[in-house]
């Protein structure tokens, strides 16, 4: 049996609503959650390693997703540019 792949964060708009109901409580876990996480970016920008999730911004149009670097600075990027937020290291979910 294999695992379903999670959708790419940027296509966030074109998916169903159970689609986007389950990133944003993935999203929400995120901010919970007190670990590090890295953020993958569409086309050639850099990735975001070990950086924690300080909060989700739900707007009309998007959603803002709010990050905090190891060098304490917040960075906010639209989910129209992530492809991924995944666990840093090995800490079970």
């Amino acid at each position: 049996m294999t695992t379903p792949q999670t959708p790419e964060l940027h296509t966030y708009r074109e998916l169903s609503c159970g689609a986007q109901l389950a990133i944003n409580q993935f999203l929400i876990w995120c901010v919970r959650e007190d670990c590090y996480f890295n953020i993958k970016m569409i086309g050639d920008a850099k990735p975001h390693n070990l950086v924690k999730i300080k909060s989700i911004n739900f707007g009309y149009s998007t959603i803002d997703v709010v990050f905090k670097t190891i060098t304490d600075e917040l960075i906010d990027l639209p989910i129209d540019l992530l492809l991924s937020i995944e666990i840093a290291g090995n800490k079970e979910i």
